[in-house]
């Protein structure tokens, strides 16, 4: 049981969040799904085609309404310039990636035993207004993580984590990686990287204390 298309309950959350949105724009829609309230489309594959790795959105401060961003902030080499961008041009907004418990699990792509996606390159987690971003370094394969397929094959809730913000609660996020969060040199006897280790171990007890839908009894 895999769960990569969206789930309908969070999109549900997302459109009620966005009704009423005179501009509400999609970034980093594709071929496969762009979210149905969306006038117009961004990225690589959009209505208006942008790098979003390094290009400024082209939109004023505050012009977008209501910005949806789903599974699009992992695939970057460095996050911050969109999260810049986002929190520059959008009053509200929807931001959506692989729950930590996805990107730590073996197998979630089929015959493959690799942690979570191949191709990300950033495991996070989101609450409320907050997004934490943690670089997924090609050593995580390394560490001694637990298999969260348990909870995953519980249902497609567990598969994804989201953010809402607005303009009381303005877009919060925070991007780690080495020697900014976490230091890769600081290991334990049995040489596992033990600083990055926590940085991980703590987005996923973030994600099953806090997130939606998660299992807070079994922090």
């Amino acid at each position: 049981m895999r769960f990569f298309q969206p789930d309908p309950d969070r999109i549900a959350v997302a459109m009620q969040a966005a009704a009423g949105a005179k501009l509400c724009v999609d970034v980093g829609a594709n071929q496969h799904y762009r979210f149905p309230l969306a006038q117009v489309t961004v990225g690589w594959e959009g209505d208006i085609k942008c790098d979003l790795s390094c290009e400024p959105l082209p939109f004023g401060d505050g012009e977008v309404d209501f910005l949806f961003c789903r599974h699009t902030l992992e695939d970057l080499a460095d996050p911050r310039h969109l999260l810049a961008e986002i929190k520059r041009v959008a009053k509200a907004g929807y931001l959506e990636i692989p729950s930590p418990l996805a990107e730590t699990t073996r197998g979630v792509e089929g015959c493959v035993s690799h942690f979570g996606y191949c191709h990300h390159r950033w495991i996070g987690c989101g609450t409320n207004n907050s997004i934490i971003l943690c670089a997924k370094y090609p050593l995580i394969e390394r560490l001694p993580l637990r298999c969260y397929w348990d909870l995953l094959q519980e249902g497609v809730q567990h598969w994804n984590t989201h953010c809402l913000f607005n303009g009381d609660c303005p877009l919060d996020y925070r991007v780690s990686q080495h020697a900014d969060g976490f230091n890769l040199s600081i290991m334990n006897e049995r040489g596992i990287q033990i600083d990055y280790l926590n940085a991980i171990t703590l987005l996923v007890d973030w994600y099953l204390a806090f997130s939606p839908g998660a299992p807070h009894d079994r922090v």
